[in-house]
């Protein structure tokens, strides 16, 4: 591999500053989780410079339709003032009709590259009905979307909605979705369903987006990434909540160099358009 390769982190949130300290407190009063990074723009910056990240896709999570908007023109501002280094993607709320609308503005008047949708936090199967047509739209539109997938250690009573088994409708139904599951398919709490999923869709790739420091049986993370191919993977870190440095270590440690570079920078770049 000649050089070094660009760094595409695929799974980034960002908040405005009057919210930093607000999201903090939250999510350690929901989770128990300290971030590892305030969320604001500037902890984005420092990040990236940690990192050595060239290019963040990021989206400013939301669960009440009537903020959808908001929240993503205020994506699309902090972008416009760093296009070489922010890629903008839409925030969409499961379930909610004003998604289909929000997912045209995004793409055809906002320029963003790309969807995120979080069913568990709106306690929303993604089998459920109500979302047809939100998929209908983001595969007619063409552009990748990133599903939460997996355990959601905000959920109050425990209850789990993006398990990686219950995407199997869903990514039957809309084989020409192009599909990122995050925090690699679910694996860390179901790696059997997680491999399931991407064995048996084509049209999905799963993130990096966990902790590598805390997965136990490193063999077999190592196995499962392998066995399903580096070219269903890409690069993401869910900043602020994990360190981008710690996944970009491991994989650099644990897969050859043109394995990684089709990670952080190959399939990223295609996924999402980028030039």
């Amino acid at each position: 591999m000649s050089g070094m390769p660009r760094i595409i982190d695929s799974h980034v949130h960002i908040w405005p500053d009057g919210l930093v300290q607000k999201n903090l407190e939250l999510i350690s009063r929901l989770s128990g989780i300290t971030p590892a990074y305030s969320g604001s723009v500037s902890s984005l910056h420092t990040c990236m410079v940690n990192c050595q990240t060239s290019q963040s896709c990021v989206n400013n999570l939301v669960q009440k339709p009537e903020l959808l908007r908001k929240a993503n023109d205020w994506t699309a501002n902090a972008v416009a003032e760093e296009k070489d280094k922010l890629v903008g993607v839409g925030f969409l709320v499961a379930g909610a009709r004003e998604s289909v609308g929000e997912a045209q503005r995004c793409a055809s008047e906002l320029g963003f590259k790309g969807f995120k949708m979080h069913h568990s936090h709106m306690r929303v199967l993604p089998g459920d009905e109500r979302n047809w047509s939100i998929y209908e739209k983001i595969s007619e539109l063409g552009l990748p979307v990133l599903f939460h997938c997996g355990r959601n250690p905000f959920s109050k009573d425990g209850m789990q909605f993006a398990v990686p088994k219950n995407f199997e409708t869903v990514l039957s139904s809309f084989d020409k979705m192009k599909v990122i599951l995050g925090h690699l398919a679910g694996y860390e709490d179901d790696p059997e369903d997680a491999a399931m999923v991407l064995g048996n869709h084509k049209n999905v790739f799963a993130d990096t987006a966990v902790d590598f420091s805390k997965i136990t049986r490193q063999e077999n993370l190592r196995e499962f990434i392998q066995s399903a191919g580096t070219e269903r993977f890409v690069f993401g870190s869910d900043f602020p909540i994990l360190d981008p440095l710690i996944a970009k270590d491991w994989l650099c440690k644990n897969l050859s160099p043109k394995q990684f570079l089709t990670v952080v920078e190959e399939n990223p770049r295609k996924l999402f358009s980028l030039s």
